[in-house]
Order: C-alpha cells, then sequence, then structure tokens
C-alpha cells in the first residue's frame, strides 16, 4: 500500500475543514465586527449613563453600578449576536455562556468576589469618600471607592488598597458617620495630688479647648485604683475630623498644668 493512498483520508479532511472555514470566513469577520461596534456601544453606554445618573441628582456610588451594568448587559448582548451572525444557534451560545461561566468563576474567584462586593458596597453605602473607617487593621479616610477595591489614607502618609471582599466580610466601623466622635484619654493621678483639684482642672483644660463640644459635655470616670494612684479616663466629644487634633491638645495641655517637672532647688 502506497503512502499516498494512506494519506487520503486525512488529506480529504484537512480540505474539507479547509474549505469550510475559507467559507465561514466572511461571516465570521462579519460577528467579530459587530461584536467591536457592541463593545465600543458598551463603553460609549457607561460613560453616558454614569454621566446622566450623576446630572440627575444620584450619588457617585449608584451612577457607578448601573453603569457597570449597563456595560455588563451589552456585552452580554453583543457576543450573543456576534454568534448569531456566525452561524451559532442561540442554545449552544446560551450553554457556552453557562460552561464559560463556571469556568471563568473559577478562575477569577476573587476578582468576582471583590467585584459584587464593590456593588454592595455602593447599593448598601455604609460609608462615602471621605469618611473616616476602621475595618480590620486599617483606620484612616476614604479616598476612593471602585467595583474591585477601596482606597483609604491611613494618616501617616500611606495609601492603603482593600479589596472590596475583604471589608464586605468583616467588622466595619464608620467613624464618621454621626459626624461627632467621642475619644477617650487615659490617665493616672497619683495619691500624692488633691483629687477634686485635679478634676478642677481637667474640666477647665476640656472647657477652654475649642475643639471639644460641651454637647454632649465631658466626662471624668474613675476606672482603677491600686498602691500608686487613681486610674481615670477623660471622655470628650468632638468633630469626627478633629479628634486626632484635639486629643494632641490636650495631652499636651495636661501634660503642661499636671504632669510639669517640678524644678530641683538651686
Amino acid at each position: 500500500m502506497r503512502v499516498l493512498d494512506v494519506l487520503k483520508p486525512a488529506l480529504a479532511n484537512i480540505h474539507a475543514m479547509a474549505t469550510s472555514a475559507i467559507a465561514a470566513l466572511p461571516q465570521v469577520l462579519l460577528g467579530l465586527l459587530v461584536f467591536g461596534i457592541f463593545l465600543r456601544v458598551a463603553r460609549w453606554g457607561r460613560e453616558w449613563t454614569h454621566r446622566a445618573v450623576g446630572q440627575a441628582g444620584k450619588r457617585e456610588e449608584a451612577a457607578l453600578v448601573i453603569g457597570q451594568l449597563s456595560y455588563g448587559a451589552l456585552i452580554v448582548g453583543g457576543m450573543a449576536t456576534a454568534a448569531a451572525v456566525m452561524g451559532v444557534g442561540l442554545g449552544r451560545v446560551l450553554a457556552g455562556i453557562g460552561v464559560s461561566g463556571v469556568v471563568v468563576g473559577f478562575a477569577f474567584k476573587d476578582i468576582l468576589e471583590n467585584y459584587l462586593a464593590g456593588i454592595l458596597l455602593m447599593l448598601a453605602r455604609p460609608f462615602v469618600t471621605g469618611d473616616a473607617i476602621k475595618t480590620g487593621d486599617y483606620e484612616g479616610r476614604v479616598l476612593a471607592i471602585s467595583t474591585r477595591s477601596t482606597t483609604i489614607d491611613t494618616g501617616d502618609g500611606q495609601l492603603v488598597v482593600i479589596p472590596n471582599a475583604k471589608i464586605y466580610s468583616q467588622p466595619l466601623i464608620n467613624l464618621s458617620s454621626l459626624g461627632i466622635r467621642r475619644s477617650i484619654l487615659p490617665l493616672h493621678i497619683e495619691l500624692t495630688k488633691d483629687l477634686d483639684e485635679t478634676r478642677h482642672t481637667l474640666e477647665a483644660i476640656v472647657g477652654q479647648n475649642p475643639l471639644v463640644l460641651q454637647d454632649p459635655g465631658p466626662e471624668l470616670l474613675a476606672t482603677a485604683l491600686d498602691a500608686t494612684g487613681v486610674n481615670v479616663e477623660l471622655r470628650f466629644w468632638s468633630r469626627a475630623h478633629d479628634a486626632a487634633t484635639a486629643k494632641g491638645q490636650l495631652v499636651e495641655e495636661i501634660r503642661r498644668q499636671l504632669f510639669a517637672p517640678i524644678p530641683s532647688p538651686p
């Protein structure tokens, strides 16, 4: 048996496949063109939707979510239309999308979790840009919120990008939601000091600080007693964005008036 006779069926199959590919090439190119048009329209639609929702007075997060959803819907519609133009049946397209969805879901699990968590955070709106939040080991002011992550300024020259899934799955403290914040300053008063006089001094220091709110008013509570003195907590309220500054000023003034070193005699 000659080699040509052995290869003849294979060559015939290759020729048939090439003929079919050439015949389908115009449909494939047209389908790719249709998908490219949908892709361009989806990008334009996302920008237009984002701008239109923003101009309608809706919050920035809602505009971003609606824009992303419209983009995704147009992309899926473009894929289905392009497949139909290429001659692929709708049932096969849906089946392919289902299988692809499972594969993509496993391959990009973390990305999809962050994306969905970002949408839920934007809809629930537990915080907005500019709020001071604490989540996990991080505390700072929110600079940006996207569908994938949230960026905060920790106040010490560092920017932290936190995946939205991590924020959504653990406790979140919004330090700015009420506009005011209570701070606690622990102090140790030695037994040699007069407690009533010390209380009056602390009340005067707090009352003279313009950053400390008088309603709700400050409190001074004794928390423990030991052989060396009394442990107390000075609790006061301030505007959320003034909390750190107010606490620093009080520490400095209390140190100056109550804990300044006694000069030694000449």
